[in-house]
């Protein structure tokens, strides 16, 4: 199973009432408007590294995951900050299950940036950026 696999299954397993992408940002963007949110969009990685270590090499993979709802047009800064962190537990509830999994090794720290109504269906959240890293590799 690939990294991008495991990660997705995550998510899905996480979150089961939640619209589960992986795409990239313009393809996401056409999709979500057909979907009922949130929305979980693991975007397409843009690069990673594999450490080869004691004969196993281990596959590290930067990926940005999007946990994205919907506020009306020109919400209010609280209907903005509710869903902005509503979308940011969801992203601490992703890291968790990522931890539990055992799949990778720990996450003790990640990077976000907010969303606030981007995208063609008016969307607020949290942009997670976490570099994951296989516990085990391959021999």
């Amino acid at each position: 199973m690939t990294i991008d696999e495991k990660a997705v299954e995550i998510l899905r397993e996480t979150f089961p009432e939640w619209s589960v992408l992986c795409e990239d940002w313009f393809n996401a963007d056409s999709a979500i408007e057909k979907l009922r949110p949130p929305y979980a969009v693991f975007l397409l990685p843009t690069g990673g590294r594999v450490v080869a270590r004691n004969g196993r090499t281990k596959d590290n993979e930067d990926v940005a995951v999007a946990f994205l709802t919907h506020v009306p047009k020109g919400a209010n800064g609280q209907d903005n900050i509710d869903a902005y962190n509503a979308m940011k537990q969801a992203a601490r509830l992703f890291v968790e299950a990522i931890n539990a999994d055992g799949y990778f090794e720990p996450v003790e720290a990640w990077e976000y940036t907010t969303i606030y109504e981007e995208l063609a269906d008016i969307t607020t959240g949290v942009l997670l950026s976490v570099t994951l890293q296989e516990a085990r590799g391959r021999c």
